[in-house]
């Protein structure tokens, strides 16, 4: 049974063969109109990837299957979802990042055909991949399902020769399996393994935490940690995220904080966002410094060259809350400039407004 503590610390770390992604959200209820229920074989890392089976396109260039050689991203996702906004500027930075070598496929699963259109047209080219509309759900019916996934933002990974190699959320596991993918020295079933591994360990780890026993907490990380290099890392953030929210030791946690933003998280703009958000939002004192937290989202802010309107907007709060309104202003201006679409923009808007009348 997957507690829901282990989601909170997790936020998107998910093990092969869960259902429901940390971090994501539940997909919508499929159109009325599909009554019949189709029963398909799992789909597994090293299976052949399904059809690409969109009913149209939005912008980029249209494929058909699956060209040999070539590296793909198939992501779903639909408009009310914010992860899946979120997932957006990064995206858009691994396809400029791989340019030809691997193409991003957006797979909107938004009923309103309407509203996803609009939306990708207000993104213009901060939405910098190709975007298609599954109208009546069928192919995230041909590769969610089988996957054991109902979450979104959902990204698969298609090698050169066909295979679905590697499933889970854009922003946490993607980077490093793309890149061995690329490389073309990438096992998904070794990696598949290793990622049930870890989560099983994390898992672990928090029902140690929860129970108070300190030891078998440690135990487990440092187990996780042994694992590889990529899971070294999200064992040592784990750990913060543990002390922080559930032992609740804030000053221990922010040692923790220190070491991984200076050390093995310093060019990890996802973990270095998460750490920051941490430090503002977990338990604690009610008055904090929040001066780490800012020295986190702003190396989060560098290594994005500021093209992330919410980690702008987290830094931009982490200065508020440190009692600086005048630089949160200037920041939040900046996430404002970098927001598309009327809804968005009105809700950064009113946030400056707010930032503003607090100088």
């Amino acid at each position: 049974m997957r507690l829901a503590a282990a989601m909170a610390i997790l936020t998107a770390w998910q093990a092969g063969h869960a259902a429901q992604q940390p971090g994501a959200a539940a997909t919508d209820p499929p159109p009325p109109a599909r009554q019949v229920e189709v029963t398909r074989p799992p789909l597994r890392p090293g299976d052949a990837a399904p059809a690409l089976s969109v009913d149209s396109w939005f912008k980029g260039e249209e494929v058909s299957g699956f060209e040999p050689g070539r590296v793909y991203v198939v992501e779903f996702w639909a408009t009310w979802c914010g992860p899946c906004i979120d997932s957006i500027p990064h995206l858009t930075h691994l396809q400029q990042r791989y340019r030809d070598r691997v193409r991003f496929i957006g797979v909107s699963t938004d009923s309103n055909r309407a509203d996803a259109e609009r939306f990708v047209e207000e993104q213009g080219d901060a939405m910098g991949y190709a975007v298609a509309h599954d109208a009546d759900r069928s192919m995230t019916d041909d590769w969610m399902r089988p996957a054991g996934r109902n979450g979104i933002p959902c990204s698969f990974v298609v090698d050169g020769r066909g295979r679905m190699v590697w499933v889970g959320h854009p922003r946490f596991g993607l980077d490093p399996v793309l890149e061995r993918v690329v490389k073309g020295d990438f096992d998904a079933a070794a990696w598949a393994e290793a990622e049930a591994k870890f989560f099983q360990l994390v898992q672990r780890a928090v029902e140690s935490a929860r129970a108070g026993d300190d030891e078998a907490t440690s135990a487990a990380l440092d187990d996780a940690a042994k694992i590889g290099e990529y899971f070294s890392s999200q064992a040592a953030l784990t750990r913060f995220r543990i002390e922080i929210n559930i032992r609740q030791r804030f000053e221990d946690a922010l040692r923790m904080a220190a070491g991984l933003i200076d050390g093995v998280h310093r060019d990890d703009a996802s973990a270095l966002a998460q750490i920051g958000s941490e430090i503002m939002d977990a338990p604690g004192p009610s008055k904090r410094d929040l001066s780490l937290a800012v020295s986190a989202l702003e190396r989060a802010v560098e290594l994005e060259q500021g093209r992330d309107p919410g980690t702008l907007a987290r830094l931009a709060r982490a200065h508020f809350r440190n009692g600086d309104a005048v630089r949160a202003a200037e920041v939040q201006q900046r996430a404002l400039d970098a927001t598309r679409g009327e809804r968005r923009r009105a809700q950064a808007r009113n946030v400056l407004e707010q930032y503003q009348g607090a100088k």
